[in-house]
């Protein structure tokens, strides 16, 4: 259940007409208080920002014409430390930090992942594709691929059948994308590519990293050293 009460005041302060950038208008009081899971920017857990304050509500002025906003303080659940969230989570202050990979990545590639992870958070999505890239080919390094470029090291792990061919496809992608990257006079990296780039980096890392290592750890549990046979 909320209430909410318009704030007192003139309206040449609180109106429209003032002509703010930012313009309050009014506050939700809220009974029921809202939480967002996170990954700390301050503590570094996966853990819950928890609603401290009431709502509050404000107009900000674009191009567009009045956009009403809200915005609400709370603390981190493990560190108690301050956030500020922006409409329900849009936005919140510290940013977040990104959640951390899997462990059963190896850790130079796993750092790779995590610093992409980063860039992409600040919106350097040039360097979160280059990252990206960069996390594969230590990958395709790691698992024995010795051809001097990256092409022909992804090829390598296909023709041993490391990977499969949809696999192989993934890493063309990141490959592409990351070394338009990293090279004047190409394709721009826009937020999507860069998004691609990392999910589909982070997706083969776990596809040669993290799923055998489930794999076996369930094989284990069951008594079993070698895979079934029927």
């Amino acid at each position: 259940m909320t209430r909410k009460r318009r704030l007192q005041g003139d309206k040449s302060t609180y109106g429209v007409a003032a002509g703010r950038k930012i313009i309050p208008l009014g506050v939700t009081m809220n009974d029921a208080k809202k939480e967002i899971s996170l990954h700390c920017p301050y503590c570094h857990k996966e853990t819950y920002v928890f609603q401290e304050t009431d709502t509050y509500s404000f107009v900000t002025m674009t191009l567009s014409g009045p956009t009403e906003r809200s915005w609400w303080a709370g603390t981190c659940r493990a560190c108690n430390k301050p956030m500020l969230v922006i409409d329900d989570g849009q936005y919140i202050f510290p940013v977040p930090q990104p959640n951390p990979s899997n462990e059963n990545i190896p850790n130079e590639i796993r750092n790779d992942l995590d610093e992409a992870k980063l860039c992409f958070s600040v919106n350097a999505y040039r360097g979160c594709a280059v990252l990206a890239r960069r996390a594969m080919q230590n990958a395709c390094i790691e698992k024995g691929a010795t051809k001097g470029d990256l092409v022909n090291q992804i090829n390598d792990l296909f023709n041993r059948n490391i990977i499969t061919n949809d696999i192989k496809e993934w890493a063309t992608g990141v490959r592409w994308i990351g070394n338009d990257a990293a090279h004047v006079n190409k394709e721009p990296v826009e937020a999507s590519d860069a998004e691609n780039s990392l999910k589909l980096a982070e997706s083969l890392l776990e596809i040669l990293y993290v799923i055998p290592k489930i794999s076996e750890e369930s094989r284990i549990q069951r008594g079993k050293t070698k895979s079934p046979t029927g």
